[in-house]
């Protein structure tokens, strides 16, 4: 029983570093992209934390779903682990599309999914 236990821990260890990982692998790439454009700074700056949280979730999601011990939690545990999904995936879209739509634009067209107009302004139906 213990042995379970231990490894789900050694998972969920696992699953936090390759968070840290990935994060590390992205803010290097974006990095690189921001030297060559002025645009994303705002982005960056703005959705760190809410994208650095949204993959620690994923992974910790993954770990969970392959390596909780007890079965019959595993249904209750994926059921909070979309909700926290949801919420840390709105958190993300809500920073990305709170920043000035001239600073997120490339072009003329806005990259807010919730815009609709070429000059930015938002749908009104």
């Amino acid at each position: 029983m213990w042995q379970e236990w231990l490894q789900f821990a050694i998972a969920m260890v696992i699953a936090v570093i390759g968070a840290i990982a990935v994060a590390l692998m992205v803010t290097g790439a974006m990095r690189l992209f921001v030297r060559r454009r002025q645009w994303p700074a705002s982005l960056i700056t703005r959705a760190r934390r809410p994208f650095r949280a949204f993959v620690l979730v994923i992974a910790l999601w993954i770990a969970i779903a392959v390596t909780f011990p007890d079965p019959a939690w595993k249904p209750a545990l994926n059921h909070a682990m979309t909700i926290v999904t949801i919420i840390v995936g709105a958190w993300l879209v809500g920073r990305w599309c709170s920043s000035s739509p001239t600073s997120l634009s490339v072009g003329t067209a806005s990259t807010c999914p919730t815009t609709g107009s070429r000059d930015g302004s938002a749908r009104r139906r």
